[in-house]
């Protein structure tokens, strides 16, 4: 087989509608997110912590949209669940809300990952790319690296980005520009984003000087702004490799 020659040095992923389908279902996300009350209940139990789900709910909705626009893009749902467990004077400490927060956010499940992803990240790895991702999330960092490493996603990724860790969120330059000092880039080192956001993903990745591609999960078209546009994982190879 002969060897593949990588065009980049880094390339960093975006999650939902890139490395995940959101169009995914048995369970959809969509249902995912609705059981998260029954999930925190149970989790809080877990503890040995009696707490009535209804009480919690109220706390919670009552909660989470003050919270999220008092924190801007530091919002996450680690943060939130301190707040309602101080509201509900739950004895539970930061390192129990942390194990509580994974629950609450849920699983991602491997057939949300889009066909073919595992087997392109298996091959850029072995071509010594960097990889990466960059998320705009109320996932805390701890959270979304349990839900990667579940699917199989986490071992191929060297560096993860979260926005609600950063306090700054894509389109925003200085997400990118932390991306690739963690990653520990030289000046000249090339990097793509792969995403499905035009305004997020693609026009944010291009005002930093990187390369971008599309992934036709959101929009038909980046209508020429993106170096390169795809509609299956594998499609990507040829264009990071040649």
């Amino acid at each position: 087989m002969e060897q593949m020659v990588r065009r980049y040095d880094a390339v960093f992923f975006d999650s939902g509608g890139t490395l995940f389908d959101p169009s995914a279902r048995n369970p959809s996300m969509q249902e995912v997110i609705d059981r998260r009350i029954d999930r925190l209940a149970a989790a809080v139990r877990v503890f040995g912590i009696d707490v009535d789900s209804g009480r919690l709910e109220q706390a919670h909705e009552a909660l989470y949209g003050q919270t999220e626009h008092e924190l801007g893009p530091r919002f996450s749902y680690y943060l939130l669940l301190l707040r309602v467990v101080e509201e509900l004077g739950l004895p539970l400490s930061e390192e129990q809300t942390a194990i509580v927060t994974v629950a609450y956010a849920g699983p991602r499940y491997r057939h949300w990952v889009f066909p073919d992803t595992h087997e392109l990240l298996a091959q850029l790895t072995d071509a010594g790319i960097h990889l990466g991702l960059i998320a705009n999330t109320a996932w805390p960092g701890f959270a979304m690296h349990t839900a990667l490493a579940g699917v199989g996603l986490a071992r191929y990724l060297d560096t993860m980005v979260i926005s609600c860790d950063e306090g700054v969120a894509k389109p925003d330059p200085e997400i990118f520009r932390t991306a690739r000092r963690r990653a520990g880039l030289s000046d000249t080192a090339r990097a793509v984003y792969v995403g499905d956001d035009m305004e997020k993903d693609i026009r944010g990745a291009k005002n930093v000087g990187w390369d971008a591609a599309l992934r036709h999960s959101s929009v038909p078209t980046s209508a020429g702004l993106a170096d390169f546009e795809f509609d299956h994982s594998l499609e990507l190879l040829p264009f990071l490799c040649r």
